[in-house]
């Protein structure tokens, strides 16, 4: 078991705890006797990993069910992220087959909880390391645990509203994790192309300065041949706001 602190800036601050499922069914490790400082925070979030490569899903579920009811048993309020992590590979040739096995995992684990699933909050998530769908689960699980979400997606929904703007992010750029955004539906692609732009930007102020931390100011503007532009402004430490405009609707505001 691992525990380690992660303090970028003054929206993010967890502490997190990393441990293999199997330890929490088992009564005999000494983990129990921390069950309180673990489980017993005001806003927790449990993440659990399931492969989706596997061939039976049938251990995983049955495993993250006992984790689920360990749980609730200590602290009734958290809520559950389950990543249907390595959807990638011949396996899943299809964005129907990810659909597919989400379902799968989604309708035996709901089943074998059927006493408790009105007692919980389980959301599910589709992730790989080799597109951006890992960072976009966990912006949505870090989200859960900011106080200031809701205020602000306010002030970026005004920001959008008020400039004609078509997407808006707050980003923490030492994770490339979207704290918040505005209310419209987001598009995997516009984050995909955002946070490689703070990639960029960081990679780009590491070179000719001391990164990011070192210059409060930075900003920066990608058109792109599509005709639309990202602009990036930095807007505290370590956080940055990272918007898409048309150019056109761009160059009439200008």
């Amino acid at each position: 078991m691992e525990t380690f602190s992660v303090c970028h800036n003054h929206l993010l601050r967890l502490r997190l705890v990393d441990f293999p499922g199997a330890i929490l069914c088992d009564e005999n490790v000494s983990l129990h006797q921390n069950d309180a400082a673990i489980f017993g925070g005001g806003d927790c979030v449990v993440v659990l990993v399931i492969d989706a490569q596997e061939e039976s899903y049938a251990t995983s579920i049955s495993r993250a069910k006992k984790v689920i009811e360990f749980a609730l048993k200590r602290n009734s309020k958290l809520t559950f992220d389950v990543l249907i992590h390595k959807v990638d590979g011949a396996k899943f040739y299809s964005e129907d087959r990810k659909v597919e096995c989400q379902t799968i995992i989604h309708d035996k684990l709901t089943e074998e909880l059927a006493d408790k699933v009105q007692e919980c909050s389980i959301n599910f998530h589709c992730t790989s390391i080799y597109d951006h769908s890992i960072f976009e689960a966990f912006s949505k699980i870090v989200q859960k645990l900011i106080p200031e979400k809701v205020l602000l997606e306010q002030c970026l929904q005004s920001l959008l509203d008020s400039t004609r703007m078509e997407k808006v992010y707050l980003f923490d750029v030492v994770s490339k994790l979207y704290l918040a955004s505005d209310r419209q539906p987001v598009d995997l692609q516009w984050y995909e192309l955002c946070a490689d732009m703070v990639d960029l930007v960081i990679d780009i102020a590491c070179i000719y300065g001391n990164g990011l931390e070192e210059n409060k100011d930075a900003a920066c503007e990608f058109y792109l041949q599509n005709g639309f532009v990202l602009i990036l402004k930095e807007v505290g430490h370590c956080l940055a706001i990272v918007c898409v405009f048309k150019s056109v609707l761009l160059s009439e505001q200008l």
